[in-house]
């Protein structure tokens, strides 16, 4: 009876063994403690990035599950890589994605480079922290608003442009405060008979020019379209590459005229 008794007690801490080895080292070893520091896996926008929106809200991954209390605006922060001024927002952990993400308060500048930190006070579960500071970077969207105004004449020296933009996020559009003459700053002059040919019947008092009265276009950094209709409702159709916020290069096209290079200065 005795023997038998002891060769259960075996088989049962046998079963013991293979049902928590999950959790043990060996049968009943404490497992070793978690002393990997944890590491940023993936960044968004990736490390590099240009022609960011201005309204993201930028994250990272991580190797593993994190306090959630070491992710705050003390150890995740967003600067403006030139001078270091911080950018007020709120940092939020999403458990199931390992992912932390920095929202900022108000929508981010145009044309500007930013840098995005986690600092060495972020902590995994186990208490233990990144072991380097991580930084990732990225530009903005470039904007084509304001003033003075775009200006060029087409390679056939047929047309002179002026125009400019209002710009929302991607989609572009034709300011409220266009001028006529003496400003022009929304306005095509031609500059010989095939050029007011391709115009067609001028603006009232504006020397031959017709002026713009309506834009929609694309701006996909640095991918530029867009369409604009003038007062006598003929249309012409520019897309080109933006150099800079001063400068596009491009075509334009359009009633009698033919596709043309044409590049627009500030």
């Amino acid at each position: 009876m005795t023997r038998w008794n002891d060769s259960r007690r075996d088989a049962r801490r046998a079963v013991l063994c293979i049902v928590t080895a999950a959790g043990i080292g060996a049968c009943g070893e404490p497992a070793a403690p978690d002393v990997t520091p944890p590491t940023v896996v993936a960044a968004l926008p990736p490390d590099a990035s240009v022609a960011v929106a201005t309204g993201i809200s930028v994250g990272a991954t991580f190797s593993e599950p994190m306090d959630p209390a070491s992710l705050t605006t003390s150890t995740v922060t967003l600067k403006r890589t030139s001078s270091g001024a911080a950018v007020a927002g709120a940092v939020s952990y999403t458990a199931g994605t390992r992912t932390v993400s920095f929202t900022p308060a108000a929508a981010l500048a145009n044309t500007t480079a930013y840098t995005f930190s986690i600092s060495t006070g972020a902590k995994d579960l186990a208490g233990n922290a990144m072991a380097a500071l991580f930084t990732s970077t990225f530009t903005t969207l470039q904007i084509v608003t304001g003033k003075p105004y775009f200006q060029g004449t087409e390679v056939g020296d047929r047309i002179h442009f002026h125009i400019r933009f209002t710009q929302s996020g991607q989609t572009l559009g034709l300011p409220t405060d266009c001028q006529p003459l003496p400003l022009a700053d929304c306005e095509i002059f031609p500059l010989n008979q095939a050029g007011a040919d391709a115009i067609g019947p001028a603006s009232p008092n504006q020397n031959g020019g017709s002026i713009i009265t309506a834009i929609s276009g694309t701006f996909n950094d640095p991918n530029i379209t867009f369409t604009f209709t003038i007062a006598n409702g003929r249309t012409f159709t520019y897309t080109g590459i933006v150099s800079n916020s001063n400068k596009m290069t491009g075509t334009v096209t359009g009633a009698s005229l033919p596709a043309t290079a044409l590049v627009f200065d500030l």
